[in-house]
């Protein structure tokens, strides 16, 4: 991995080496006194050829401000994404389990703009 490469695109190619393709599970959150969700999605993820400038660009044609992102990778039993279905359902377990406690961010992949990793820590 070449020093150029955002976390981001590190996280990346780790998922998907390890997973050959996924799910991921996408929560925008506002950080400020308060961590809030502002939108979420799912996307199947076949490559890790996806830059952090165009992932941002994809994120921010939803027209929400956010300050960091959270993508939780989810797959099948042998790999690869799961159904659309699937990716529904547990897409609503990440934003039922966020809601019930921030912290959960972590567990994901959690970038701020610039697509560097960023947690969430206790107060």
């Amino acid at each position: 991995m070449s020093n150029s490469e955002s976390d981001f695109e590190q996280w990346l190619q780790a998922r998907h080496a390890a997973t050959d393709g996924f799910t991921a599970l996408i929560l925008l959150v506002t950080i400020g006194a308060r961590v809030d969700m502002t939108a979420c999605a799912y996307l199947h993820v076949i490559g890790d050829e996806v830059t952090w400038p165009e992932m941002k660009q994809l994120i921010d044609q939803n027209g929400k401000a956010w300050d960091g992102v959270a993508i939780f990778s989810e797959s099948d039993g042998d790999g690869g994404p799961v159904i659309d279905l699937v990716a529904q359902s547990r897409l609503q377990d990440r934003i039922d389990a966020v809601t019930a406690d921030r912290m959960v961010l972590n567990e994901a992949g959690f970038f701020d703009p610039k697509g560097r990793l960023i947690r969430i820590d206790p107060l």
